[in-house]
């Protein structure tokens, strides 16, 4: 194992996994916004609402947190083809199955910052002459986006962690350039450094989660302590 082998598998590794970051954050991007909107809107219509859509919302949350994450992916990219006759690319597909999955997860989040909120300002906004809907968008959720934003922070590093799926389905994502490269060092004989493009990608993904994650939970307690919540 020379000093330039390594350089070269490390050069190699670099240029091949770049090009998988953007649809990686593509990925990411799109599942975490479906599940925001999903998620919001559903937290709402449970807190909010209440029965029949609660019951609803309750069951959407415990299937899609109760199924695998490879099985939903499966069953938007083969199962919607079969019953609407037209097929699905991967991109959309991965988006939507890990959009869904996430948005039972944010949908609870949601729901426990909304219900932090103390019930009290709602009674104030409605004495002032505010709507209900009016509240909720100006007194509310301001102060329940906040308070999840820990939780949230959490979730946005599990997406980016699921969005290593995406290369199933054939996306030139960090997966799937990690592991072209080990085809290529494999079909170069260099078997000793198959490991490296793992680590790599490995490497990426943590700097991604970690410090993204970190600050957002770490804004959202200043935020906290600043407004007494």
């Amino acid at each position: 194992m020379s000093a330039s082998e390594v350089a070269y598998v490390l050069y190699l590794s670099f240029i091949f996994l770049a090009k998988g970051i953007p649809v990686t954050l593509a990925v990411t991007a799109a599942s975490i916004s479906i599940g925001f909107a999903l998620g919001l809107s559903m937290a709402v219509a449970r807190v909010f609402i209440g029965f029949p859509i609660s019951g609803l919302v309750e069951a959407y949350e415990k299937f899609f947190r109760g199924v695998p994450d490879l099985v939903i992916i499966f069953l938007i990219y083969f199962g919607l083809p079969a019953l609407t006759g037209r097929p699905i690319a991967p991109f959309p597909a991965i988006s939507l199955a890990l959009g869904l999955r996430s948005a039972a997860y944010q949908s609870q989040i949601f729901r426990g910052a909304l219900e932090a909120v103390t019930r009290d300002q709602m009674d104030a906004a409605l004495s002032v002459g505010m709507r209900v809907h009016q509240a909720i968008t100006h007194i509310i959720l301001p102060q329940a986006l906040r308070i999840s934003l820990p939780g949230w922070a959490s979730e946005f590093a599990v997406v980016i962690k699921d969005s290593s799926y995406a290369f199933l389905l054939g996306l030139m994502d960090l997966m799937r350039s990690a592991e072209l490269l080990r085809a290529s060092l494999l079909a170069m004989g260099l078997i000793e450094y198959l490991i490296i493009p793992y680590a790599i990608a490995a490497l990426i993904y943590f700097a991604f989660t970690f410090p993204i994650s970190r600050y957002l939970a770490s804004w959202a307690v200043r935020k906290r302590v600043e407004l007494g919540l």
